[in-house]
């Protein structure tokens, strides 16, 4: 397994991986409320899913 984190979205499912601690996860509407789960992975496997994030919402401008 390579190391790192992953990010879901929710609704939609919109996934981002990295090995950084900044993330951009792209495809998300404006105005649709999301919420965040990560999960990380490391030689000794993937962890369970994080606590949701409380939810935030994309706007442009």
């Amino acid at each position: 397994m390579k190391p790192g984190t992953v990010h879901t979205a929710s609704p939609g499912g919109k996934t981002t991986t990295t090995t950084d601690t900044r993330v951009k996860v792209t495809g998300l509407s404006n105005g649709t409320a999301y919420t965040f789960t990560v999960t990380a992975t490391n030689t000794a496997g993937t962890s369970p899913a994080s606590t949701p994030t409380a939810k935030t919402t994309p706007k442009t401008g």
